[in-house]
């Protein structure tokens, strides 16, 4: 499986929590970390998922996080 599979994956089955860059890292096993971005900003552009500024599902932070719409 691909990284971006990967990613896409890992956020569609935690629909609908918020999930930032790093933990989709961790939890996607998904290395290097810096290729959960521009996978992340591309799906924020589909209808399926938003980006933005929210509180990670996971570590509870307040940063950047892709949240999926709808799972299938």
């Amino acid at each position: 499986m691909t990284n971006p599979e990967r990613i896409y994956n890992f956020l569609r089955e935690r629909t609908p929590a918020p999930v930032c860059d790093d933990c989709v890292a961790g939890h996607a096993e998904v290395s290097p970390r810096q290729q959960v971005n521009p996978v992340a900003v591309a799906l924020g552009l589909t209808t399926d998922f938003t980006r933005g500024r929210g509180t990670c599902s996971i570590c509870q932070d307040e940063k950047l996080v892709t949240r999926s719409l709808r799972h299938f």
